[in-house]
């Protein structure tokens, strides 16, 4: 799954000299948090919906409403913007965003190819990614293993018992336990009756986690 399959193409821009204020009704317009800042046709920063925020006065101010309308009026997004980005391509894939994103601390990431902004990956489309790869929102059935010793061929062998049972499955992933190196295994299956499926299983030595 990369990138580029479940990217925002066309992302809306901003210029670096575009106001602060301006680039505020940008965003509530058009219900986003997060603007990538272009200057001849090269990405040279981002701006968030809280940089805005932070950059405008604050309601303990002294100064009057006519000179806060001319500070605002002042401040443009190059001077609030960050300049220290995080970036990913479109051929990189789905796994590697959401990491990336969680180790920085972002929740946009724009989508540079040759130099040129194509694209931006949003927690939004991260998560429609992972609920696509995990089949969420087609009727499957759901069996979850837990205590499994994850080695070479474990993973074949489950589809291969839940398959010979009369299942189909559709995808299979495992995840940590907590304070222990054996780990859970979830199988998401196309198949009428989850019952002798669980039973095979069971019979092959697999505990399902309840």
């Amino acid at each position: 799954m990369f990138v580029k399959d479940w990217m925002t193409t066309d992302p809306i821009v901003v210029a670096p000299e575009t106001p602060i204020l301006e680039a505020q009704k940008i965003m509530r317009d058009n219900r986003i948090r997060r603007l990538p800042v272009v200057a001849e046709g090269k990405l040279v920063g981002m701006v968030t919906y809280r940089d805005l925020i932070e950059a405008s006065p604050s309601d303990a101010t002294t100064l009057s409403v006519h000179e806060l309308n001319y500070l605002l009026s002042k401040l443009t997004v190059k001077d609030v913007m960050s300049k220290d980005l995080v970036v990913v391509g479109p051929d990189d894939t789905a796994e590697h965003a959401a990491l990336l994103g969680a180790q920085k601390g972002v929740g946009g990431l724009p989508v540079v190819h040759k130099g040129k902004l194509v694209g931006i990956a949003t927690e939004a489309d991260i998560f429609r990614a992972y609920v696509a790869i995990l089949g969420a929102k087609e009727e499957l059935q759901r069996i979850t293993l837990r205590d499994v010793d994850v080695v070479a061929g474990t993973l074949r062998e489950i589809i291969g018992v839940v398959e010979d049972a009369g299942g189909v499955v559709v995808s299979a992933f495992s995840i940590p336990q907590k304070a222990s190196d054996l780990r859970m295994v979830v199988l998401r299956i196309r198949s009428k009756h989850v019952q002798p499926l669980e039973k095979a299983l069971k019979e092959k030595g697999y505990t399902i986690h309840r």
